[in-house]
């Protein structure tokens, strides 16, 4: 069993356990912790796409990161000019590199079929925490500026994408049974793992359950990817490489948001948070896609 599912799998019965006791305090300390999971792991997973993109070499990396603030500019502009296309191409984006983290250890060999089933599970994951959590999610974004439309449109419909994304996801499956490139196993494994996220996003507080997924099953899980890469000697080393860029994120995303709450403009705050962390995640998944394709030295972390 891979170390990030055992952590996963125990912390939701913990939490399940907590918020049964109904208490308001024990609520809130868990949506505190799942806030600092986010900006901590969850920033720091990304934190050093400059170091994987040049393969750990010492090269000059100032064009680099001016192409990736340019193209973080780029995605909040696409917020501005066609706010459906940016969140339609957010979700799709968010769920091909969910998707691709959690089968890069699957030796696929049809391009297709690789990709359709990282964009089917990672967009089943979605779409499911959409219709687990449609009512407080539409409600909420009627209270706030500037949700795009489409977004909301998908949030009612989930039920629609998740029956699609699962015949797709279903039909590779099968397809990479027959041609041995997954076993039996692993597909049910697999399955049972979407099962028991969805029972995690029905059952428990939206915020904790979806912090559950992102960071722990999904962040954590790619930054042993990143360590088994970078072969580093300690976890001190590790954390010395994704300092710089985490603390600069995080910095950068509190004086904004921040400002916001400052200036009276709170009701900008759910907007503003969606385009930047969309704006950061887009050239981040080009970054580990051309990564994790290139490169066959992370290997998972089965034990």
């Amino acid at each position: 069993m891979k170390q990030s599912l055992f952590i996963y799998i125990i912390l939701n019965f913990l939490a399940i356990q907590l918020l049964s006791l109904e208490l308001d305090t024990v609520t809130n300390v868990l949506k505190v912790l799942s806030i600092i999971g986010i900006l901590t792991i969850g920033i720091s997973h990304g934190a050093i796409d400059d170091v994987l993109h040049f393969k750990k070499l010492k090269v000059n990396k100032g064009p680099f990161i001016f192409k990736y603030v340019v193209a973080i500019i780029a995605y909040a502009a696409l917020w501005y000019l066609f706010p459906n296309a940016a969140a339609l191409g957010f979700i799709l984006i968010s769920g091909y590199h969910f998707g691709q983290s959690q089968f890069i250890d699957y030796k696929f060999t049809n391009w297709i079929t690789s990709n359709l089933i990282y964009l089917s599970w990672g967009s089943l994951v979605l779409f499911i925490f959409f219709y687990c959590n449609a009512v407080p999610l539409i409600k909420d974004s009627s209270q706030y500026f500037g949700i795009p439309k489409l977004l909301i449109w998908l949030i009612q419909n989930a039920k629609y994408f998740i029956i699609s994304f699962s015949v797709i996801l279903l039909v590779n499956f099968i397809h990479s049974l027959i041609k041995k490139k997954i076993s039996f196993q692993n597909a049910i494994m697999e399955l049972l793992l979407l099962f028991a996220i969805s029972t995690s996003f029905a059952l428990i507080d939206p915020l904790i359950a979806f912090s559950l997924f992102f960071v722990i099953l999904h962040s954590y899980h790619v930054m042993i990817h990143e360590i088994n890469f970078l072969e580093v000697k300690s976890n001190g080393e590790f954390i010395k490489t994704l300092l710089p860029f985490t603390i600069i994120s995080l910095v950068g995303f509190i004086i904004i948001l921040s400002g916001l709450y400052f200036l009276g403009l709170e009701i900008y705050i759910p907007l503003v948070t969606l385009i930047i962390i969309s704006s950061v995640t887009t050239p981040h998944s080009f970054i580990m896609a051309k990564f994790y394709s290139s490169n066959d030295t992370y290997h998972a972390d089965w034990t």
